[in-house]
């Protein structure tokens, strides 16, 4: 399961909220992607995605608003890349969702931190 759209863009709730429920979520699908997966050698780097996603839950905690966005554009750009390269060796349709929705959740992670630093969306 997966945040919808309505619920990342149009609700009144605080940015850095959204951002927790999304990283949440990431972690989820990360966590069913790896139960899934016949070749371990991939699942270390779905290991290592769900390990980003546990590092960024706990900055959480430790920075402030702008460093926290800061810090997880960053995290977003190598999860992104790592996701990608996942998603276009995977050898089953049937995860292709998952792909999607994990690389629609890190837009949203971008969007919100970018929200944080005073840009809206267009």
């Amino acid at each position: 399961m997966t945040l919808d759209q309505d619920i990342i863009t149009t609700t009144k709730q605080d940015p850095r909220t959204k951002i927790r429920d999304l990283i949440q979520d990431s972690n989820k699908l990360v966590a069913k992607l790896i139960a899934a997966c016949c070749q371990a050698d991939r699942s270390e780097s779905m290991t290592s995605l769900q390990h980003t996603f546990a590092i960024m839950i706990e900055k959480d905690s430790l920075l402030n608003a702008i460093e926290l966005a800061d810090a997880y554009i960053e995290y977003v750009n190598s999860c992104g890349a790592d996701i990608g390269r996942l998603y276009a060796t995977c050898c089953t349709p049937t995860r292709v969702k998952i792909y999607q929705n994990l690389l629609k959740n890190l837009n949203y992670i971008f969007i919100n931190c970018w929200e944080i630093k005073g840009h809206s969306a267009h």
